[in-house]
């Protein structure tokens, strides 16, 4: 197994086993649970490869479903693995919790594997290796978000780590080099996905917070 292949398997490994352990405290059946982890898992490499080939395509004009993107992690957890969290009530919030820095220190190990097998810009003529710099960003971001786990609110910390990630690799993508990722303009298909995301995150809090306050006055209309 090549260096790439391992540490993406290890960084997996670090999000799913503690996932599978939390739904089994929570009284899911083993079945339900490898159930809902297997689907996440599909979603999550189809999101991936969508998004790679996509970039693909931008470069070359041809289809190539060998690529995998990393923005497509986001766009899974962001549209699905989120709101179907917050469906679960004290389950959701624990595992939104558990994500807020199992996720990071996943990526951080991840561009480990990038690193040691040479791609994503990890070998290049400047002398430094794009990869690293991110798994130490998001190392540290990790360990921050564990250390406040019992001071921030999950949905909270879960968004720091959105927002943080997010603008870190917007600006991290004008130190690659490696077109493959494909472009549309002056901004790779990372940048632009970056751009969406993050306004659809922070539109997303801003709504949150509206409803929030609205269902605050409500509560306090009823107790007059």
């Amino acid at each position: 197994m090549d260096a790439y292949l391992f540490f993406t398997a290890l960084g997996v490994a670090t999000i799913l086993s503690p996932t599978y352990f939390l739904l089994r405290e929570h009284k899911q059946s083993a079945q339900k649970a490898l159930f809902l982890l297997g689907l996440g898992l599909i979603l999550l490499i189809f999101f991936s490869k969508l998004l790679g080939a996509l970039g693909y395509y931008l470069f070359t004009n041809e289809l190539n479903f060998a690529p995998t993107s990393i923005m497509g992690l986001l766009c899974f957890v962001i549209f699905f693995a989120k709101p179907w969290a917050l469906q679960n009530k004290k389950m959701g919030s624990e595992l939104l919790r558990l994500w807020s820095y199992l996720l990071p220190f996943s990526q951080s190990i991840g561009r480990l594997g990038c690193h040691f097998a040479g791609c994503c810009f990890a070998r290049n003529p400047l002398g430094f290796s794009w990869p690293l710099i991110e798994a130490a960003f998001t190392l540290l971001l990790a360990a921050f978000l564990y250390k406040k786990r019992g001071e921030l609110n999950p949905l909270t910390a879960f968004r720091i780590y959105l927002f943080s990630y997010l603008i870190l690799r917007f600006f991290l993508e004008f130190l690659r080099g490696d077109f493959i990722r494909g472009f549309i303009g002056p901004l790779s298909l990372p940048q632009w996905t970056s751009l969406a995301l993050f306004c659809w995150v922070f539109l997303d809090s801003i709504l949150d917070k509206y409803h929030n306050k609205a269902h605050e006055i409500r509560s306090r209309r009823t107790r007059k």
